[in-house]
């Protein structure tokens, strides 16, 4: 199945975690830098990876510290 830009959007549309609201827009930009398409539906894969993990661990973006990135 090939990555689709609607597919990265309908990731962004379904997350539930503390990212969740601003995933399409995150999304957008990088549809409008011109990344390319793989590009996108990755780093979207990538993001609501981060906004589960952040949920699962009660984690608020307030909150978040290099700590959880590394």
């Amino acid at each position: 199945m090939e990555p689709t830009i609607e597919g990265a959007i309908a990731l962004a549309r379904s997350a539930t975690g503390p990212l969740s609201p601003h995933l399409e827009a995150f999304i957008n930009s990088l549809i409008e830098q011109q990344y390319s398409v793989i590009s996108v539906r990755a780093r979207s894969w990538h993001a609501a990876v981060s906004d589960a993990w952040l949920a699962e661990h009660g984690v608020g973006l307030t909150n978040v510290s290099d700590a959880h990135i590394d």
